[in-house]
Formats: structure tokens, C-alpha cells, sequence
């Protein structure tokens, strides 16, 4: 599992940067995974808040990341109107199946 400490780090240093700079630490994909690994899983519009994306944008990102099998959206169990989306357990190591395919150089 992520761990919960360096998640909430990544996002502190984020902020750090925004409020001094002006400028993102993190790239959309480690926010939006930083995010879930500090705070669990969240509806699809919290998460889309938290990550300051566009709709268009998180869009992207939240269907890059659920491709390479790293976060995954599911119904809400009290209230079928909303998508939730959580982290996908890895295995010892962090690698998966999808390693070394799509968007990144191969491991």
C-alpha cells in the first residue's frame, strides 16, 4: 500500500511551491495519486477540487492513470448518482502487470 506520510509530504512540498512561486511541485498524475494515498478514496468531484485540473484535464489524467491500472472509479454503495475513485493495491515492489506499457519508458 502507499504510504500515507510520503503522500501527505508531496502534497505539503506542492504547497510550499504554489504559495511561494506560484508553481505545481507535482504533476497532475502525483497529485491526483498523492491525494488518494493521503486522504482515501473520494468522490470524483472532491478529487477533481483537490486537484485544481480542468474537467478536461482531470478527465485525462484520471483516465491515464485508470489505464495503467494505478487508480480505479466505482459507484457509490448510499448513493448510485456518484463515482468514487480509490487506489488499486499493488503488490510488494509497486509494480504491476502494466508496468512498461503506455505512457512512460519501459522499467
Amino acid at each position: 500500500m502507499i504510504d500515507t506520510d510520503v503522500c501527505e509530504e508531496g502534497l505539503k512540498v506542492d504547497r510550499y511551491f504554489r504559495s511561494y512561486a506560484g508553481l505545481d511541485a507535482l504533476k497532475p498524475e502525483a497529485k491526483i495519486l498523492f491525494t488518494l494515498g493521503s486522504r482515501g478514496p473520494l468522490a470524483v468531484k472532491q478529487l477533481m477540487l483537490y486537484s485544481g485540473l480542468s474537467y478536461r484535464g482531470f478527465y485525462i489524467v484520471v483516465n491515464r492513470l485508470t489505464a495503467l491500472g494505478l487508480i480505479e472509479t466505482y459507484q457509490d454503495k448510499d448513493d448510485g448518482r456518484v463515482r468514487r475513485i480509490k487506489l488499486v493495491p499493488r503488490p510488494p515492489g509497486g509494480r504491476s502487470s502494466h508496468d512498461g506499457q503506455g505512457g512512460g519508458p519501459a522499467k
